[in-house]
């Protein structure tokens, strides 16, 4: 390849990104002013329960065994929720 074709393609590629940062941040501006960016509501405090399990082993005894060893085709119960 010439000197020129690579030129050609740095600059092809150059004004590629240009033209798809320009479009991203003209779509964020656009998210931003019409109240639907997707972390609007991030610290919005809602109604609602905590719905957490934990590997916590409530006796204490030898440790926190919070790991299940299983062999190949056994299962079990990571967390019985109700």
């Amino acid at each position: 390849m010439t000197h020129q074709v690579h030129f050609r393609r740095f600059t092809l590629t150059v004004t590629a990104l240009w033209l798809a940062l320009c479009l991203g941040a003209a779509g964020m501006v656009h998210a931003e002013n019409d109240g639907t960016a997707p972390l609007d509501h991030l610290f919005t405090l809602k109604d609602g329960t905590s719905q957490r399990a934990s590997s916590c082993d409530p006796d204490l005894k030898g440790g926190n065994r919070d790991y299940y060893s299983l062999n190949a085709g056994e299962t079990t119960v990571v967390a019985d929720l109700q």
